[in-house]
């Protein structure tokens, strides 16, 4: 089974204020103590951009029968339970 989170903004959030949640999450996420403390959990990191992360919405979100939560405006960071 595959699991995966997402950090989300709300709808009509301005691009650049989403811009920079995204740089400044995955600058964390790209942090080697991060990085391994989420492996230890089993969490593998796959950061992404926006436009990415509403792609994955739309295609497995509708595998477990739920619509497409995220507008454009998603911070496109997201885990994977591994």
């Amino acid at each position: 089974m595959r699991y995966w989170f997402a950090l989300l903004a709300p709808a009509r959030t301005p691009r650049p204020i989403v811009d920079k949640l995204n740089g400044e999450v995955r600058a964390v996420l790209g942090l080697p103590d991060v990085k391994t403390r989420l492996a230890t959990a089993g969490l593998e990191v796959n950061p992404s951009t926006p436009e990415e992360l509403a792609e994955i919405v739309k295609t497995e979100g509708g595998k477990v029968g739920q619509s497409n939560p995220l507008g454009r405006n998603s911070s496109g960071v997201r885990f994977r339970i591994t």
